[in-house]
């Protein structure tokens, strides 16, 4: 999947929007710090004059806290939108591994998990196929060792006493279902 483009941004919904929300809750409580400094300092100035120049630096102050302010908006916005897209570099790896769990529990063992190249987790892939291998490797080991036993099961069997051959029958089909 290294240098594939997934065109959806919103793999995993709520973890990504609740990522994004948490990220731009955290920017819009520190960025009231800002609109009050300025507030407070231009009420002070305001309160040092009078008349005509205290009336111009109160429209001053009101036109900088709605431009603070609309820079606010536009800037959580973008903060929202950014936020989703590392989200997204979150979630797409996570959201291929599970893909990849899902077949592994059905029996499907596949070690080409990859993910694209600006994801996080991307050790994840090559621990994921690490253990697809090793639990390959000892199936295969297994397998190997039940087969072994069966054929030396089936090699008692002809000298065996009839209570001995029922069992080792029983044992002979049990490993065969295994």
């Amino acid at each position: 999947m290294a240098g594939a483009q997934r065109g959806i941004f919103l793999i995993n919904r709520k973890f990504q929007v609740r990522f994004a929300i948490f990220v731009c809750g955290w920017l819009l409580a520190l960025s009231f710090i800002y609109p009050v400094i300025v507030y407070n300092m231009f009420e002070y100035f305001a309160g040092q004059m009078s008349g005509a120049a205290a009336d111009r630096i109160n429209k001053t102050g009101r036109e900088i806290l709605i431009l603070l302010g609309m820079f606010q908006v536009i800037f959580l916005v973008l903060t929202f939108l950014i936020s989703i897209f590392i989200s997204h570099r979150i979630a797409g790896p996570i959201y291929k591994l599970r893909k990849f769990m899902e077949e592994a529990r059905n029996g499907v063992l596949r070690d080409d998990l990859s993910f694209r190249k600006k994801d996080h987790f991307s050790e994840i892939a090559g621990d994921y196929n690490d253990m697809i291998r090793s639990m390959r490797s000892q199936i295969e080991r297994r397998k190997q060792a039940i087969a072994a036993t069966i054929l030396q099961i089936e090699r008692l069997l002809p000298d065996a006493s009839d209570e001995q051959r029922r069992s080792l029958e029983t044992l002979l089909a049990d490993l065969k279902r295994a």
